[in-house]
Order: structure tokens, then sequence, then C-alpha cells
């Protein structure tokens, strides 16, 4: 950054420099290690979350592909060790509580379910980006051929007359 402005190009438009190269790929790298996007962007000056994101995803773009095939099988890991932790919270029971005392209704013990619809809230998070992560929810492009006759006419003039 020049004079505290990002560069611009004659037009105006923002030129993306060696600074700004370094900070996406900083913040892609503290967000491997488990930081969220507050966090980053906290920590690397950012506006809000959203800008983490996005400096993030630049970041991304310009990883070779080969790079983008290991980042993925890392992105995979991290998943899976996250799903077999929610599974096992999901599997889990646990006692309804009132001051500290669990709940029995006729002598039976109930069991509260709000951790258990965490959990497996939580997995479905896992999902859906283990979906993006391998882009299946990008929508497929779809080509609709057809041939179309358009016919104009003009009030009061006898095509056949014309020649």
């Amino acid at each position: 950054m020049t004079g505290g402005r990002a560069p611009r190009d004659g037009k105006g438009r923002w030129i993306r420099g060696v600074e700004s190269a370094e900070r996406d790929g900083e913040a892609m790298r503290l967000r491997s290690l488990g930081w969220t996007l507050q966090k980053i962007a906290d920590h690397l000056g950012y506006g809000n979350p959203s800008h983490a994101k996005r400096s993030i995803d630049a970041a991304l773009a310009l990883i070779p592909s080969e790079g983008a095939a290991e980042m993925r099988k890392v992105m995979d890991l991290k998943l899976d060790r996250l799903e077999r932790k929610l599974w096992r919270l999901a599997n889990r029971r646990y006692p309804a509580l009132f001051q500290g005392v669990q709940v029995e209704i006729d002598g039976v013990p109930q069991w509260d379910s709000g951790p258990v619809r965490g959990a497996l809230n939580d997995l479905a998070q896992v999902y859906r980006d283990r979906r993006k992560l391998h882009g299946l929810d990008v929508p497929v492009r779809q080509e609709i051929a057809a041939e179309t006759v358009v016919r104009y006419e003009i009030a009061g003039v006898d095509l056949s007359k014309l020649t």
C-alpha cells in the first residue's frame, strides 16, 4: 500500500499487490489451523469476517490444482475427525437436569435431546462443507438447443407484392 491507500490502475480499479497476496496466504494458513473468520479478521485487521473469507477464497483460487487437491485431502481428514466426534456426541444420552439433579417423572429418568439435536445439526453442516469442498453443489450448466422462428408483420403491407 502506498500512502495509506491501496494501489489502483489507471481506471481506479484495485491492483493486487505482494502485501495483499501475503495477507491472503496468512489468512488461509490461520483458517487451516482452525481459526474462526472473526478471529482472523481481528488478527489481520479486516473490517469484518466476510472480508477474511474473501481473502481466503482469493488465496485458494491461486493454488495450482495439485495444491488444491492436497488441500482438499487435508480438509477431508479434518472433516472426518470432526464427523467422528460429532457422531460420538450424537449417540450419547444426556440426563435432563434441574438445579444439578436429574429430572425423573414417576421414577423414570428423563433425557435431554438438545445436545443430540445440536450434534446432528453440526453433522449436517459438516456434510454441507464436504459437498462444497468437492464442488458437488455447483449448478450443472445445461444448454437448451431450440430453433426459434420469429415472424414480423407490418400492418397494411402485403409481403407478396414486395420483391
